[in-house]
């Protein structure tokens, strides 16, 4: 049995940027191939392929998440993936979608944002299980440890 000083390997840590991609690449995928069919039937072409370029478009947001969060060292990487993973995941395929709708605009109107609603929801679900079985925690002793803590000791009351 493992001394409580020892940390365990997190399932995803040792994970490179092309397996998270590939990973994330393979469940919008399965994501596309679910949505594919409802937008042939909402809409012929159009819905097929605003239901393609959704996926497309979260991929690019995801990939750049992925590619962002690298960048920063691993004592930050929580708080940095959060707040630029958020940003990124969300303007890139919100941006595309609008491009879309200013260049072709019957896509747009297929229910572009609708299927970009339900693969971002694939992209965070995924990118947040990356990130929270990636981060590498301290033992149990460590971050229960309030000795460091520079807390007044409330005085019992009791003379």
């Amino acid at each position: 049995m493992p001394s409580a000083d020892t940390h365990q390997p997190r399932i995803t840590q040792d994970w490179g940027l092309a397996r998270q991609s590939v990973l994330l690449f393979a469940l919008l995928l399965l994501a596309a191939a679910l949505t594919a069919p409802v937008g042939w039937y909402l809409d012929g072409t159009s819905g097929l392929i605003a239901a393609l370029l959704a996926s497309l478009f979260c991929l690019a947001g995801g990939l750049a998440t992925l590619a962002a969060c690298r960048l920063c060292p691993s004592e930050h990487r929580a708080l940095f993936a959060v707040a630029i993973g958020m940003l990124l995941r969300t303007s890139i395929p919100l941006v595309l979608a609008l491009a879309v709708r200013g260049l072709v605009p019957g896509v747009f109107a297929a229910g572009l944002l609708y299927f970009v609603l339900i693969d971002y929801l694939v992209c965070l679900a995924v990118e947040t299980w990356l990130l929270a079985t990636g981060i590498e925690h301290p033992p149990a002793r460590e971050a229960c440890d309030t000795s460091r803590l520079n807390v007044p000791r409330r005085a019992s009351g009791i003379s």
